[in-house]
């Protein structure tokens, strides 16, 4: 009985310690010397938009494809703030 439970419990530790390594593989690592980017040139790497728009109503920005879609954009949510372009 020892045996078995000894034997499922080194079974469950090889599956988490798989899991785990299954996990860090799909993150995504853009730059190993641990440089931060600011965000519109990660979004600029990840692929976004090419403006970024912020509103006063919400927190964060919003993706567009110029900067004048920033009116449409904040529409509903206060008016335009500032608006960036990416990579600009």
């Amino acid at each position: 009985m020892l045996n078995t439970k000894s034997s499922s419990i080194n079974k469950y530790r090889q599956q988490k310690k798989q899991f785990i390594r299954q996990k860090k593989l799909t993150k995504v690592v853009l730059n190993l010397q641990g440089k931060v980017f600011p965000k519109e040139q990660m979004m600029k790497i990840l692929g976004g938009g090419s403006a970024y728009c912020h509103c006063y109503d919400l927190q964060y920005g919003l993706d567009a494809d110029s900067c004048s879609q920033c009116d449409t954009k904040c529409s509903g949510h206060g008016e335009v703030q500032n608006r960036n372009t990416i990579g600009g």
